[in-house]
């Protein structure tokens, strides 16, 4: 189950499409108490003059992340789903009437014989907002307020 993978990785943030069935999910797993982010990228680009749609704006982002020496392991590739370096490349872009740039549809992909993104987009979908690292207590954190504990305790001011 979701959680689960979400108690176990522990990210510092969840991003879940809120298209189609992922709106259950995000309500259910905000029902439990998990922090997650609904995600829909048909909503309208931070940077509405340059990007067509948020999908859009995610993707590039996360072309920036790639070339500025972002890493991910490659999925494991099968007969029946693209590879994630080959969905990374599938869709084409072109350009709107505003001259914003548009990440291919999906439907146009199928109508090409191209299976859709899904892993890369899902990727895409963590660059919808920034993230910032949460603070984790340490080793040394740990060890400081056992030592500030027991120094508490044996001072003349604690007694």
């Amino acid at each position: 189950m979701l959680f689960r993978s979400i108690d176990e990785i522990d990210p510092d943030a969840v991003f879940i499409d809120v298209v189609g069935i992922g709106a259950g999910v995000v309500d259910r797993l905000a029902q439990l108490g998990y922090d997650v982010t609904a995600v829909n990228g048909a909503l309208k680009a931070l940077e509405d003059a340059k990007y067509f749609n948020r999908r859009m704006e995610m993707w590039a982002e996360m072309r920036l992340w790639l070339q500025r020496g972002g890493m991910i392991e490659e999925m494991e590739s099968s007969t029946d789903k693209p590879s994630l370096a080959e969905q990374l490349v599938a869709p084409e872009y072109g350009f709107d009437a505003k001259a914003r740039i548009q990440l291919e549809s999906k439907d146009d992909m199928k109508a090409r014989n191209i299976p859709s993104p899904d892993v890369a987009d899902a990727l895409s979908m963590t660059f919808f907002e920034p993230v910032a690292p949460r603070r984790r207590e340490t080793a040394v954190d740990k060890l400081l307020a056992r030592q500030f504990a027991a120094a508490a305790s044996t001072s003349h001011m604690a007694h």
